[in-house]
């Protein structure tokens, strides 16, 4: 997630069970595919973003955007 106006990002996917397999706080954190340092199997994974920021315009807000990923090994 890139842009101008972002003050805060947090990231978190999931397995299909629901399980988190990733959490990260920063723009700079991307998942490398892995799960506690193990390389995490191919499917499908769930990603939810929470990103906080100011507008140009000064006024403040959160967004939340979801969706999903393939891990294909």
């Amino acid at each position: 997630v890139l842009g101008t106006d972002i003050d805060a990002i947090k990231l978190l996917i999931y397995d299909r069970w629901g399980n988190k397999v990733f959490e990260g706080n920063q723009e700079e954190e991307t998942w490398d595919g892995t799960y506690k340092g193990v390389p995490a199997p191919a499917g499908v994974y769930l990603w939810k973003a929470q990103i906080t920021g100011t507008r140009i315009n000064g006024d403040p807000f959160t967004e939340v955007e979801s969706g999903a990923v393939t891990l294909v090994r």
